[in-house]
């Protein structure tokens, strides 16, 4: 199951760079609680890296200016993360709690709006 999760990830990382659930959901029986965020930060970098050459092979324009003033924006956000998930794995109950009333809710909103229309 591990290969098939990470073959369409990869797939879907490939086409749109949002099969991180589906590999991440592999990463966290592999990889311990403490390394997952870099290492999966890693994993982006160099997903993110050959997209960025494939665009370049098939003379995609690229705003290399922009690109490279967003490198520090995506660093400062990277060390936010990582202290943030450091608190998260600390108090890792608590976090399952929030995050499940949260994702009840919304669902809910959305179960809610599918019935009424």
């Amino acid at each position: 199951m591990d290969k098939l999760l990470l073959i369409f990830g990869g797939y879907v990382a490939g086409t749109s760079l949002t099969g991180a659930p589906l590999i991440v959901a592999v990463f966290m029986r592999h990889v311990a609680r403490q390394y997952l965020r870099n290492t999966l930060f890693v994993l982006w970098f160099i997903l993110v890296s050959i997209k960025m050459l494939t665009f370049v092979a098939m003379d995609v324009r690229i705003d290399w200016q922009l690109s490279v003033l967003l490198i520090p924006v995506a660093a400062i956000g990277h060390v936010i993360g990582l202290k943030l998930h450091d608190k998260i794995i600390a108090n890792d109950q608590q976090f399952k709690k929030w995050i499940g009333s949260a994702l009840l809710l919304i669902s809910s909103f959305g179960l809610l709006k599918l019935f009424l229309s």
